[in-house]
């Protein structure tokens, strides 16, 4: 009876993204800002860029800002319908599946190494046989912006730079162990960058869809670096500093997902590591290969109200302290870094579980 109920959420959650997705699958005509105009399908998006298909075979990778006004609302407007669905999905799939076991306030898991479990806005898990790292034994200051030299004129990709820096700080306090193959610490970092690279699949200044993160960080966890923790994951859209502060503690690796502005253009996504974050909105974070600080500041001129949640969301700007502490390649160029929720920015949480008495 329980695989039966299971089965038929499954089937509900299919039609249910079948249903939202089902404009994005069709063939419809979009038109440039230029005036052109193609018959094609949604493919895919990532920060600044979309890609279209056609039936006969064609394929256009196109910048965003390259769209009429009206495709661009048609999208986001489609997007937020899919986005919503699908985390609805998965937090009832998850409800559902722990009290199909009999749990019912607190689901209880037992994590594999190196398993990944997506709390899909569920907080509230009892993991068996495993304890979050003590917060005396990690020392946020310590988490460093790392590149190998050899790796900066060829990739540029900021997921894989912040995760980087999280799994060198975690490896230097011992929850996970890089391999012993290689004798030098930067030897370590250049294969886990390398590895990291390969498996969130990214490519030059692209940076990661959020909804791939934690698939794709479990298979570098369970296939490349074989580690013996575990981690649950979590997205976070409410933008308030005093809410968001909370997660930034201990071992946590928060990742901040952000849309960076050249003055009032938009360039796309970017992704920085929270070092420290205050209720009052004081930041201190790595981007650029540097620690950066500044503040979370509200655009009350910007807010939004997507489909399925309750409140109205308010953009936040990331105001740098000194402009002169960025790289001098941009600092020309008006950089904002705006948590937009237009956009779904938000921080993302990775949460590291050792085996007890670890």
């Amino acid at each position: 009876m329980k695989r039966a109920c299971l089965l038929a959420l499954g089937f509900f959650c299919t039609w249910a993204f079948a249903d939202a997705a089902q404009p994005m699958l069709k063939t419809r005509t979009w038109t440039g800002t230029n005036g052109k105009a193609i018959d094609a399908y949604f493919q895919a998006q990532r920060p600044g860029m979309i890609e279209l298909g056609q039936v006969s075979g064609g394929y256009y990778c196109l910048p965003l800002q390259a769209l009429s006004q009206t495709d661009q609302l048609w999208l986001r407007n489609t997007m937020q319908s899919y986005l919503v669905s699908q985390k609805q999905c998965r937090q009832a799939v998850f409800k559902r599946r722990y009290h199909a076991m009999g749990y019912e306030d607190i689901p209880k898991v037992l994590l594999k190494p190196g398993q990944i479990l997506d709390l899909a806005g569920r907080s509230e898990v009892l993991v068996y046989a495993r304890s979050v790292v003590e917060p005396g034994r990690m020392n946020r200051r310590n988490l460093v912006s790392f590149r190998p030299e050899k790796l900066q004129a060829r990739y540029s990709a900021c997921v894989v730079d912040a995760y980087a820096s999280v799994i060198g700080w975690w490896h230097v306090a011992n929850v996970v162990s890089l391999p012993d193959s290689f004798e030098y610490y930067e030897q370590k970092m250049e294969w886990v960058y390398n590895q990291l690279y390969k498996t969130l699949r990214v490519g030059d200044n692209s940076g990661t869809g959020v909804s791939l993160t934690p698939d794709s960080l479990q298979l570098f966890f369970q296939k490349a670096l074989k580690t013996d923790a575990a981690f649950t994951y979590d997205f976070y859209y409410d933008y308030r500093p005093e809410r968001l502060a909370r997660h930034v503690k201990g071992a946590n690796a928060a990742v901040l997902h952000l849309t960076l502005y050249h003055g009032k253009e938009k360039q796309g996504g970017y992704a920085v590591v929270v070092k420290s974050l205050e209720r009052d909105g004081r930041i201190e974070f790595n981007a650029w290969g540097r620690s950066i600080q500044g503040k979370l500041v509200p655009t009350m001129d910007q807010s939004h109200q997507l489909e399925g949640l309750e409140q109205r969301l308010v953009n936040y700007e990331l105001k740098v302290d000194d402009m002169g502490s960025l790289p001098e390649s941009i600092r020309g160029q008006g950089v904002r870094l705006v948590l937009d929720a237009g956009e779904f920015d938000g921080l993302a949480v990775l949460v590291p579980y050792l085996k007890a008495g670890s």
